[in-house]
């Protein structure tokens, strides 16, 4: 069975035997799950070769590589977004040129990571491929 992955971490109250540093933990876990709302996150692949009753496993990871893919893509629009705003003055502000230079480059090493993170999907069979395609 594979690991499901879940957001109820249980936080002791005084006087029980777990240590406080236990404690923290679990409340850390907690505030990280909620802030990056991971529990939407990880719960957004769903494998439409399971609901259809013959689940083939590399479709979990054609799923998450397009996914990533999209939430990247989010990212470069924000940052683009951000220096098209700083760029669209008559005069451009000076002071902002660190951050139009940074969203730019920033913008290049995404497109350069996703170039290489296209190659993990050769680690899949064509068959498999085909089967949920």
């Amino acid at each position: 069975m594979l690991r499901k992955w879940s957001t109820n971490f249980s936080i002791p109250q005084q006087g029980l035997t777990k240590s406080t540093s236990d404690q923290l933990l679990a409340l850390a876990f907690r505030q990280i799950f909620s802030y990056f709302q991971l529990h939407k996150l990880l719960d957004c692949q769903k494998l439409q070769s399971e609901e259809q009753g013959h689940r083939v496993d590399d479709e979990h990871l054609f799923i998450i590589i397009h996914q990533s893919y999209e939430l990247w893509f989010k990212q470069i629009i924000f940052d683009i977004d951000i220096v098209r705003v700083l760029l669209n003055n008559t005069i451009v502000d000076e002071t902002k040129t660190l951050r139009i230079v940074s969203g730019l480059d920033r913008t290049v090493r995404i497109l350069k990571l996703l170039v290489d993170q296209i190659t993990i999907l050769d680690t899949m069979s064509p068959l498999d491929f085909v089967d949920f395609r």
